[in-house]
This record gives C-alpha cells, structure tokens and sequence, in this order.
C-alpha cells in the first residue's frame, strides 16, 4: 500500500497551522512529519546518553546548544 494511501486510511485528523507563508498542504504535512522523527531521535539519543540539564539563559547560546548538540548526533 502506497504512503499516501496508507496516511488516507488511518483514523483520526490532524490541523496544521503554520505562521510562515502559507505552505502547500502536502509540504507542511512532510516537514511536521521530519520534526517528530527528529524529536523521537534526540528522545532516543537522550536516553541512551543519560545527560544532565543544561540551563541557557541567552537567546545565541541556547541556539549553539542545539547546534552541538546535533552535531553531536549526526
């Protein structure tokens, strides 16, 4: 069964809202659907390395966490 298909057939409906231009339907489905595969790997990679809170208190230094932090997983 196609992917398209298969997402048809399941229960349930989901609304998207964006606050960037408006998408394409489809495009902002596929890029919601990248971030919780990307959030269920940093759930997997947390667990996994047991880490230690991080406590950031500036905007630059919040986003150099992230930006380690994905280096590290990648």
């Amino acid at each position: 069964m196609e992917g398209r298909e298969l997402s048809w057939r399941r229960d349930g409906a989901y609304l998207l809202r964006s606050n960037p231009e408006p998408l394409p339907p489809d495009l902002l489905w596929r890029q919601y659907v990248q971030l919780t595969e990307v959030e269920e790997a940093f759930r997997v990679l947390k667990s996994e390395l047991n880490p230690q809170p991080v406590w950031h208190r500036t905007g630059p230094r919040v986003e150099a966490h992230v930006v380690v932090a994905f280096l590290g997983y990648c």
